[in-house]
């Protein structure tokens, strides 16, 4: 099955995943069944021929990325090879990972805080269960300030008792 005649690229969660992306079933029944089982569940998103995985907010902003698996869906070489994990923010690096795509799931740990980009290269790359984390809102913030302004407050008047 060539995959370059479905990519579309597609969005889920407030994410957008480049053109060059697809969701594929790697479900027993399926085409790409001897590609599968996916990392969890029974769907995955593959890369055209070794094209980035690039990943933004579908509206702008930043999010924190928490990491992803990875496998390759082809076993002939150079499909097999060094990748990359890289996120960015206003065009900066903020990170980068370095890995061997195999045919066998890894997950990839990145804690990367604050990006508005990341980029995979992984030659021909299956990318499953990634983890994005909430980023907290400025209200958050406000909320944990008057509560620690109020706890001071109250260890101060029970001081001049």
């Amino acid at each position: 099955m060539n995959p370059n005649s479905t990519m579309t690229g597609f969005v889920t969660n407030g994410l957008r995943f480049s053109n060059n992306l697809a969701v594929v079933d790697v479900s027993a029944t399926s085409d790409w069944a001897s590609y599968g089982p996916a990392y969890s569940g029974n769907y995955s998103v593959v890369n055209d021929y070794f094209g980035d995985f690039v990943i933004t907010k579908e509206h702008g902003g930043t999010f924190n990325f928490g990491g992803t698996a990875v496998k390759s869906w082809d076993s002939v070489p150079p499909a097999l090879a060094a990748g990359t994990l890289k996120a960015y923010a206003g065009g900066a690096l903020l990170g980068s990972i370095s890995f061997v795509n195999s045919n066998q799931w890894q997950f990839l740990n990145a804690n990367f805080i604050g990006a508005d980009k990341v980029v995979i290269s992984a030659g021909t790359a299956l990318i499953d269960n990634f983890t994005i984390n909430p980023v907290p809102e400025p209200e958050t913030y406000a909320m944990l300030l008057a509560g620690l302004g109020l706890m001071g407050a109250v260890a101060r008047r029970r001081n001049k008792r």
